[in-house]
């Protein structure tokens, strides 16, 4: 019932499509402006290895402790409260 009445009071949780269409917006102006864009290489394996143990490393736990304090009663009341009572549960909530 929480999350329910969270969304009827903010129309914009249930709007997040938005980000994912002004991403697309916004990658594309930016591959059609910058010059020689085309020629970069898509996919390079080793640069795709290093980014998900970087990814898996360090980025995932430094995210898992800053979400564990996020639930801490001083900050969770403040500010996370909002995140766990939305109907989309996403890190941009």
């Amino acid at each position: 019932m929480c999350r329910y009445l969270v969304m009827k009071n903010d129309p914009c949780c249930s709007d997040r499509d938005d980000q994912i269409i002004f991403n697309g917006l916004f990658f594309y102006l930016a591959y059609a402006a910058v010059p020689n864009v085309s020629r970069m290489p898509v996919w390079i394996t080793e640069g795709a290895i290093i980014t998900a143990l970087l990814h898996i490393g360090p980025v995932e736990f430094l995210y898992y402790w800053f979400h564990r304090a996020l639930h801490h009663h001083f900050l969770y009341s403040r500010y996370h409260s909002h995140h766990h009572a939305s109907i989309v549960t996403e890190p941009i909530t």
